[in-house]
Parts: structure tokens; C-alpha cells; sequence
């Protein structure tokens, strides 16, 4: 494909340079050399603005070279393909032109021809002209090519987020959860706990809206994620009762900054499911957020390993989409960590700081 379109580019230019040619010829036997002698006849002009104006066809792959490697090469490229690549290229140019002019019409003699065509004529101008013209014309191409390869990576990027935004909506609450919610519902009411059932269902009704509502936001105030993470902890607390405690230690200046959704959810899940939930004994969840350095950071630590460990970053369909979902918004400029400690695990979230405008 790559191959095809600069044949393409190379076949417009030759069709235009020989169109050019001709009409320079027709121009010089008819117009400007009407009464010249028969050494400037159209069997010459022809032949000779041909071979003149095609040089340039054979020029442009040098060129072409030339603007890939200097082109984002500061100083030294500029200079080098601006000033003395097109000086290269035009004295050649002239030099070819002035050795079969003498060697076919024996007009003068080959240094006053080189030293004429060079600084003594107009076409050594018309060269620079052309030269420039070809170079930003390859540069113009080859910024619309990037900027058309760059549009389709970032639809691609955009139909990949739109893909992993429905799968997250999907395995958003893990139908373990789901599960345990509905049992514990059902054994709150067993047990006439009224008000207690009323607060679960409360709360799982208050997390599929968000989810429905948010699901399609880039970013959403910190508070809106707590606010959603509190309403999962909830339902976990009245289903684990004293065997799980939840602690915050959220900066004031933290509620109005921006995060993705649904980053932190996935975070605490893993901590109940495979820390909390198989370790049969009371476990603590640490959640904290503070500003440092122009970056928001995010931690949540536990303290319970479980029986089999806690899942570390990535190995869970959550965690994966929580990450793929940063890499996307964040490039290279964000952190995301699992790390064991002496008897839970912590992950850890750095991304630059997005503050809510007013």
C-alpha cells in the first residue's frame, strides 16, 4: 500500500513535468527564439527540456530521504535541507545541463557554460524554486499521512475504550457479588431484619444507576467515585458484619479533582473477594487520596493475604480493565501497583492531577 502511493505521487509528478517541458519548449521555439538557427529546433528543445525538467523526477527520492531524516533535526537539518541540499542539487542540475548543451550544439565552452547556467542565469532561481516546492510539497504529504495514520489510531484507541467501557459495564459487579447480595438479602429478611434489607437493596440500586450513568464519562469528580465505592462497602459490611472495617484518609482539596470511573471499585472487590473474604478473620480496607507533586495518589491497603493470596495488578478482568482504561487517558504518565505487604496487600494509583472546572 505504502508502495502504491508514493507510485501514484511519482507518476502525478512526471506527468506534470512533462507537461511542463513541453510547453517550456513550445515557449522557446515559438516565442522567445523564433528567429534562432536550426541548432535550437524543436528536435532540440524538446529532448533537451525533458531530460531538464525530469531531473527533477529523479531528484525527489534524495529528497523524499532527505526531509524523513532532517526534517525534525533542529538546527543541523534545517540547514542541511534547506540550504545545502537544494545548492547540491541545483549546481548539479546546472552543471548537467551546461555539459550537454556544449556537447551536443558545441555552444561555448563547458566552464563559461557552468559559470552562465549558475550565476549568471535565471534557471538556476527557477531550480531553487522547484526544489522547494518539491520539499514542501513531500512535507505537506507526509504531515497529511501522519495526521490521517494518527486519526486512525486514535478511532481505534476510541472503539478499543468504547469495547472495554461496555465489558467493564458487564463485569462491573462480579456475579459472586451479585450472588452474595441477593442472599444476604434474602437472610435479612429470614431473619425480619427489615430496615437492614431495605439498605442493601437500597444500595445495589444505587450502584447500577451510577454504573448506567457514568458508564460512558472519561472522568468524574473523586466524591462521585467515593460515593460509589461507599455504596459497594456498604452491602459488603452488612454481609460481613464486624469482620470487615473500612478506613478514609482523603485530603479536603480532593473531592472536586477529576478520576477515571470505576477505577477504585475493582481495587476494594479484589481486597474483599480474595483478602478479607478467605482469610476468616476481621480485616481492615485503608482507602486514601492526597495531592503530591501535581499528581493525585491513590492508595487501597489491606490487611488480610487470604488463604491463597490476593491477586496482583492485572490478573484480574477488573484490574485489567481499570489499567487499560489509565493507559488510554494517561499514556506513560501514570503508576498503577499491587504490592504485598507483611499481611495484605496495597495497590497503589498516580495520575496527573485533573482538576473540575467551575
Amino acid at each position: 500500500m505504502k508502495n502504491e502511493y508514493y507510485t501514484r505521487l511519482l507518476a502525478i509528478e512526471a506527468a506534470a513535468l512533462t507537461v511542463i517541458a513541453l510547453t517550456v519548449a513550445f515557449q522557446h521555439y515559438f516565442v522567445f527564439d523564433p528567429g534562432a538557427n536550426q541548432n535550437f529546433s524543436l528536435l532540440w528543445h524538446i529532448p533537451f527540456n525533458l531530460f531538464y525538467w525530469h531531473y527533477w523526477l529523479l531528484a525527489t527520492p534524495f529528497i523524499f530521504k532527505a526531509v524523513k531524516r532532517f526534517e525534525n533535526k533542529a538546527v543541523y537539518g534545517k540547514t542541511v535541507l534547506y540550504f545545502l541540499l537544494p545548492l547540491v542539487i541545483v549546481a548539479l542540475h546546472q552543471v548537467l545541463s551546461a555539459v550537454i548543451i556544449y556537447g551536443f550544439l558545441d555552444f561555448l565552452n563547458v566552464e563559461t557554460l557552468v559559470y552562465k547556467r549558475i550565476f549568471r542565469s535565471q534557471w538556476a532561481w527557477v531550480d531553487l524554486v522547484v526544489y522547494f516546492v518539491v520539499a514542501v510539497g513531500i512535507n505537506i504529504t507526509e504531515s497529511q499521512k501522519k495526521f490521517q495514520a494518527e486519526e486512525v489510531e486514535l478511532w481505534k484507541l476510541k472503539s478499543e475504550l468504547a469495547a472495554a467501557r461496555l465489558k467493564r459495564l458487564r463485569n462491573q459487579f462480579h456475579p459472586h457479588f451479585v450472588f452474595n447480595a441477593f442472599n444476604t438479602v434474602s437472610t435479612l429478611i429470614l431473619k425480619k431484619e427489615k430496615d437492614k434489607a431495605i439498605e442493601v437493596i437500597e444500595n445495589l440500586r444505587a450502584l447500577f444507576q451510577k454504573a448506567a450513568e457514568e458508564g460512558t464519562n472519561e472522568f468524574i469528580p473523586f466524591d462521585e467515585e467515593m460515593s460509589f465505592v461507599k455504596s459497594y462497602l456498604q452491602i459488603e459490611k452488612i454481609r460481613l458484619g464486624n469482620r470487615l472495617e473500612v478506613k478514609y484518609e482523603i485530603d479536603d482539596n480532593i473531592p472536586g479533582v477529576l478520576i477515571p470511573p470505576f477505577i477504585l471499585q475493582p481495587l476494594v472487590e479484589n481486597s474483599i473477594r480474595h483478602g478479607i473474604s478467605k482469610s476468616g478473620r476481621e480485616g481492615v480496607i485503608e482507602i486514601s487520596a492526597k495531592i503530591n507533586d501535581n499528581k493525585l495518589e491513590i492508595r487501597v491497603e489491606d490487611n488480610c493475604a487470604g488463604s491463597d493470596g490476593f491477586q496482583a495488578k492485572g490478573s484480574g478482568v477488573g484490574l485489567k480493565i481499570a489499567e487499560s482504561q489509565l493507559s488510554y487517558l494517561f499514556k506513560d504518565e501514570y503508576v498503577f501497583k499491587a504490592e504485598r505487604t507483611q499481611n495484605g496487600f496495597v495497590n497503589r494509583i498516580s495520575i496527573p492531577l485533573i482538576k473540575k472546572s467551575n
